[in-house]
């Protein structure tokens, strides 16, 4: 048990940090943080993660509806934009897969990754010869989500087991 600068008690436990005002407060947790994550390290980012993963999902989803062409010189502006957008989140999501931490948070990254590398595939070469891009896509997401909610239950047991260790 230590305390912060502004005087609250800190308790280091069952894999994350919990902080206790010393003013008894409505609402005792102010924060909690998953010490085993870098990233999603807390309660509010994996919600927020978890709530992107499900609209792209839904995105992924209806790939299955509207086929894509191969990306060619004489394609559309919108089409080039669409590559150009894929290859950035790609990108920046193998980058964050490299850099996170816990086991099930890189397995997070690693899904989403492997979902927005074969979009780009499949922007690229066009359903006639990546179709399997949009299987792929749904798959990845999928299991995403359920590491999404996998994460998020951690956090709501962490801090639900040291609120009554309190």
């Amino acid at each position: 048990m230590s305390r912060d600068r502004k005087g609250a008690v800190l308790f280091a436990r069952f894999g994350g940090i919990l902080q206790f005002p010393l003013k008894h407060t409505p609402r005792a947790i102010l924060s909690f943080r998953l010490k085993s994550h870098r990233i999603l390290n807390t309660r509010k980012r994996v919600i927020v993660a978890l709530v992107h993963t499900v609209v792209f999902l839904a995105v992924a989803v209806l790939g299955f509806y509207f086929p894509v062409a191969p990306l060619r010189m004489g394609s559309p502006p919108s089409a080039w934009i669409v590559a150009a957008v894929y290859v950035i989140v790609s990108s920046v999501l193998l980058w964050l897969t490299a850099i996170s931490r816990g086991a099930v948070e890189r397995l997070y990254f690693a899904f989403v990754t492997t979902s927005a590398s074969f979009g780009l595939l499949r922007q690229l070469l066009g359903d006639p010869s990546m179709h399997a891009a949009v299987y792929v896509r749904v798959t990845m997401l999928a299991c995403a989500v359920i590491t999404g909610f996998w994460m998020l239950g951690q956090s709501s047991r962490l801090a639900s087991d040291a609120e009554s260790t309190r």
